[in-house]
């Protein structure tokens, strides 16, 4: 890939897409410094400690329906917030960062004649920060038939994944950030693998919850062990014609140090 220019970077919190206030973000993932030297040693031996990671995530300060401030402020000091950062842009094939976090800081302000500001940080709650691939982005009408997204081939030397064997953890994430039509409208979502590329025997490694008529989203994880290395996101809307839902599904393996 090809040195980028930050244009068109997303940030995905729960239900929303608050990236229409952003200009700056920011993601730290650090190991503690473990000292394990015994005696005899000739030098210090050090361990990498267990993941630790933060997202601190400025911009202009907005009220108002899906912005930010209406967004973050009622979760500073919650957990089991989802948050998923495209660095790039949110398309398919997209390399991003996915997790679920507690918001420790938020702060709002400015000095006079200059915009109203904001930053927040966004801190690690016991699931590790995962590098993953957008299988599904954007906005999806109505559908008589359940339609693919992109499929990806995740294998131990793809850049930050490989498939999962344990003691990896694969990981799916879903963020619907819009929903409009008539009341009876549904999205499922799954996530499937397969041996090849053409899925003709696929296997549903993650279902998502049923999706109406709310903006939300939805974090997974699974252990099992599978050597599929083909991965792709399908989607079904249903219910009386005219239904849409911004949909962002993303897939990342996580490989804990041993």
């Amino acid at each position: 890939m090809a040195k980028q220019i930050i244009q068109n970077a997303k940030v995905l919190v729960n239900g929303s897409d608050i990236s229409g206030d952003i200009n700056e973000t920011s993601l730290l993932i650090t190991h503690p410094d473990v000292d394990v030297t015994v005696y005899g040693s000739s030098s210090i031996r050090r361990l990498a400690g267990l993941q630790d990671w933060e997202v601190s995530v400025s911009g202009f300060y907005e009220a108002g329906t899906d912005k930010v401030d209406t967004v973050i402020f009622p979760l500073v000091g919650t957990s089991n917030n989802e948050i998923t950062v495209c660095p790039v842009s949110a398309t398919s094939g997209q390399t991003v960062y996915l997790s679920q976090t507690n918001v420790l800081e938020y702060e709002a302000g400015g000095s006079v004649g200059d915009a109203m500001g904001f930053n927040f940080v966004a801190k690690s709650e016991a699931i590790p920060m995962v590098r993953g691939e957008m299988l599904i982005a954007g906005f999806k009408e109505s559908t008589a038939a359940t339609v693919s997204g992109y499929a990806t081939e995740i294998t131990a030397t793809s850049a930050g994944a490989g498939s999962i064997t344990l003691p990896g953890i694969g990981y799916g994430m879903l963020h619907v950030t819009s929903s409009s039509g008539q009341a009876d409208r549904t999205l499922d979502v799954k996530i499937q693998s397969d041996a090849t590329s053409s899925f003709a025997s696929p296997t549903t490694v993650f279902t998502f919850t049923q999706i109406t008529t709310t903006q939300t989203s939805q974090m997974k994880q699974t252990t099992a062990s599978t050597t599929d290395t083909w991965w792709r996101g399908v989607y079904t809307i249903a219910g009386t014609l005219e239904n849409a839902f911004t949909v962002y599904l993303s897939l990342g393996v996580y490989n804990p140090i041993q």
